[in-house]
């Protein structure tokens, strides 16, 4: 598989709210040793943005304060 250009891992990072390196934790709770590998297997078909845990919790957060809000 060819591997993706640096403008399109960036485009998966910023979706998921990482938008420099800073925000790139490489936890390596999703299974992939960097962020980068799971952006890339993301790329690849082989992975999913819910793999990433402060993503989700992220998400999570996001919408418990909009429905209390609402």
């Amino acid at each position: 598989m060819a591997a993706p250009s640096e403008d399109e891992v960036n485009a998966i990072l910023s979706g998921m709210g990482k938008f420099c390196a800073d925000d790139e934790l490489n936890c390596g709770a999703c299974g992939y040793e960097t962020c980068r590998e799971h952006e890339v297997a993301i790329y690849r078909g082989l992975a999913e943005t819910q793999m990433c845990l402060p993503y989700v919790i992220e998400r999570f957060d996001h919408t418990v304060r909009q429905l209390s809000e609402s």
